[in-house]
């Protein structure tokens, strides 16, 4: 009987061992299931070259907040792919290559009066296509209000 007895306590430790592996290997296995659900959460980030779309609109937002006086309140939209027309166009500008996108998307602010108001806007945006340039181009092609022709 004490063979019995021996061979059953041999073979909980084994288990035990097993089932320690197991549990990790699930966890593990379910952090990736979730990274990878948060992850798709965002269709954007699956679109080929949603950075650098996101990079243009930054900009565009800068050039765009630029034309106004510092004390002006200015409200711009979260990105959105859709303020990106298209795709890029290739140019060369002062020796450069740039990577040209036309970002077309509006910015609400109080005028002088103090009234809100909002000015639809459309400007080209490029990035250097040699990453180690930090320099970027940019043209405005309208804006609903005239302020930046």
């Amino acid at each position: 009987m004490n063979n019995i007895i021996e061979d059953t306590q041999t073979n909980k430790k084994p288990k035990s061992k097993f089932s320690f592996i197991k549990s990790v290997l699930y966890v593990v296995i379910g952090v990736i299931v979730i990274a990878a659900f948060i992850e798709n959460l965002n269709p954007d980030n699956h679109k080929v070259g949603i950075d650098s779309m996101r990079e243009a609109y930054e900009i565009a937002t800068e050039v765009v907040a630029d034309q106004f006086s510092s004390e002006t309140e200015m409200d711009f939209p979260k990105f959105n792919k859709d303020f990106i027309v298209g795709h890029f166009e290739e140019l060369k500008y002062e020796g450069e290559d740039y990577h040209v996108y036309t970002v077309s998307s509006y910015v609400d602010f109080k005028n002088l009066f103090g009234t809100d108001s909002r000015n639809e806007y459309v400007v080209k945006i490029g990035l250097p296509a040699n990453k180690e340039n930090d320099n970027y181009y940019y043209e405005f092609v309208s804006d609903s209000l005239g302020f930046f022709a």
